[in-house]
């Protein structure tokens, strides 16, 4: 397999650390995928990743709770899908998978052929403490993480804390 890319220190200043409890979940592929689309990937992507809706909102609307039901339908198919191991992944996964990431940020300068293959071996982790370090400065790594749901947020020298949404 291939390397990560490497992080200049104006990018990753310091530490990227998840700020939510149990909830903070990444989807990751492996590194021979990955080994083609590093260059094609641009450092801002990884974090915006609001496709997910994380709670019902009172409405008296019936289309509003319908639409909102229909997005945990979707986040847990989803799941399902992340969760199983990509050798089990059906081709019903991989679609399922597929509609998911055309909405994320991160997925959006990558052609159709990249993304199913990021969707045939992704895995699903989770990160349950608050304050994990998930990565440091410099470090090199054969994976490439999107958040789910949750918040990172990189730890700068000076303590200060950059919250990215």
């Amino acid at each position: 397999g291939g390397r990560g890319g490497r992080h200049s220190p104006e990018l990753y200043p310091h530490t990227l650390k998840c700020s939510n409890a149990s909830d903070t979940s990444s989807a990751y592929s492996g590194s021979d995928t990955m080994t083609s689309v590093h260059s094609s990937l641009d450092m801002d992507m990884e974090v915006d990743l609001s496709g997910l809706l994380e709670s019902i909102v009172d409405s008296d609307e019936e289309e509003d709770l319908e639409e909102s039901m229909d997005s945990f339908t979707v986040r847990d198919a989803v799941r399902e899908c992340l969760e199983k191991d990509p050798s089990e992944r059906t081709d019903d996964d991989i679609e399922i998978l597929l509609e998911f990431t055309q909405h994320l940020k991160a997925f959006t300068n990558m052609t159709l052929t990249v993304r199913r293959a990021l969707c045939a071996v992704m895995v699903f982790a989770v990160v349950e403490k608050a304050g994990t370090v998930v990565m440091n400065d410099g470090e090199e790594h054969d994976s490439w993480s999107v958040l789910v749901n949750g918040q990172v947020g990189i730890e700068h020298q000076n303590g200060e804390i950059e919250h990215l949404n």
